[in-house]
């Protein structure tokens, strides 16, 4: 299933004197910086489609969405996620013999290191 990144970034900045006015004279530098970042936070969404699915998978998803405690497995390791659907929207094809489709949107756990 392909999965769909979103990024949220949440930079802290400061303005920084562009001259030392400590010196006798004055001396205007065009490499210093007015405004420094000084702190960095990243939040990654991820967004998930499903295939169309049966009626069981369609089951075991809902309690899915229900749960509190829900992992995603990345090779041997389970990452804890958090589900951020706050709603569900059912695609149900009762031509195709109750098939569905959801659309899942989650978040890790533990959030990237800011810099």
């Amino acid at each position: 299933m392909p999965t769909r990144r979103n990024t949220k970034v949440d930079r802290k900045t400061y303005e920084k004197e562009m001259v030392n006015l400590n010196d006798r004279t004055a001396q205007y530098n065009v490499s210093n910086r007015g405004e420094l970042q000084y702190y960095t936070e990243y939040t990654d969404d991820f967004e998930i489609t499903t295939d169309i699915i049966d009626d069981k998978e369609s089951q075991w998803l809902r309690e899915m969405f229900e749960s509190d405690d829900v992992y995603i497995q990345s090779g041997s390791d389970f990452i804890p996620i958090n589900i951020l659907n706050n709603s569900e929207s059912i695609i149900n094809n009762k031509a195709r013999n109750k098939t569905f489709q959801y659309t899942i949107r989650y978040q890790f756990s533990n959030l990237r290191e800011p810099r």
